[in-house]
């Protein structure tokens, strides 16, 4: 119940964006969900771009709704909410390092490095990037740390009650293998 609750949210947060392109900021939802959009109030200085209005932009707003509203898409929502944090470290990463520069040999001539690739059977030739040195880390820990001080709604441990069958452990299912009947003789 939870984990389809935790997609549904998602998927009314995703379709949120095509009511706020229009500066719709609130909107009804005959089947519950997420009715408005999760940022403060915008005001000019934030906007950089200008809203897009239903009857010049509507060729704009229905390409968009096609890719929205995609049956796959939506239907796989639930994935991308397991692998949040890690796509989002994997795209911090990425845009810490995109532009790293090159290492150089000790004549001052760019490092290479070969690479086969078995699909073509072919050999590509690469220039060696600098190693990574991850500084951004401190910074994300020391952001996430403020996140977690400042967070209203909080983490809470779930306490189960005593006949919760999640409190039984594994491993003391009986299994005929593990405890054979008696002999009788």
């Amino acid at each position: 119940m939870a984990k389809n609750l935790g997609e549904k949210i998602l998927k009314s947060i995703w379709r949120s964006v095509l009511h706020h392109i229009t500066n719709k900021h609130e909107w009804i939802l005959s089947n519950g969900g997420v009715n408005h959009c999760l940022h403060g109030e915008l005001g000019e200085e934030e906007r950089t771009k200008p809203w897009l209005s239903h009857s010049e932009h509507a060729h704009v707003k229905k390409d968009l709704a096609t890719i929205v509203l995609d049956k796959m898409l939506l239907n796989n929502v639930g994935y991308y909410l397991k692998f949040r944090a890690r796509n989002r470290l994997a795209a911090l990463d990425h845009n810490m390092y995109v532009k790293r520069p090159v290492q150089k040999n000790n004549d001052g001539t760019i490092r290479y490095h070969r690479v086969f690739n078995k699909k073509s059977g072919r050999w590509t030739v690469h220039a060696v990037k600098i190693r990574k040195q991850y500084q951004y880390i401190q910074t994300l820990l020391a952001s996430d740390l403020i996140m977690r001080i400042n967070d209203r709604v909080g983490m809470k441990t779930t306490v189960l009650a005593p006949d919760d069958p999640r409190l039984i452990s594994k491993h003391l299912i009986w299994h005929p293998l593990n405890h054979p009947l008696p002999r009788s003789s």
